[in-house]
């Protein structure tokens, strides 16, 4: 499955919207339950499924599909 696709998919599912609602352009402030307790959810879920560690500085910049998409692929090449 293709990174952002994937990415898609754990946005969804953590915050219980429907994956075809999002795109990479979709970001924080589009979904009510994407605040801060829910970026941290959002980001354990990402560590998990992909294998990676994000930095305390990296986390609050994580704000949008394309931008997680981007540091992901840059971690796990």
């Amino acid at each position: 499955m293709h990174t952002e696709q994937q990415i898609i998919g754990i946005i969804a599912r953590t915050f219980s919207v429907d994956a075809s609602t999002l795109n990479s352009e979709s970001r924080q402030e589009d979904l009510r339950a994407w605040d801060s307790l829910g970026q941290l959810r959002l980001i354990m879920q990402l560590e998990s499924e992909f294998g990676v560690s994000f930095s305390i500085d990296e986390i609050p910049t994580l704000t949008s599909v394309s931008k997680i998409t981007v540091s992901i692929q840059s971690k796990i090449k």
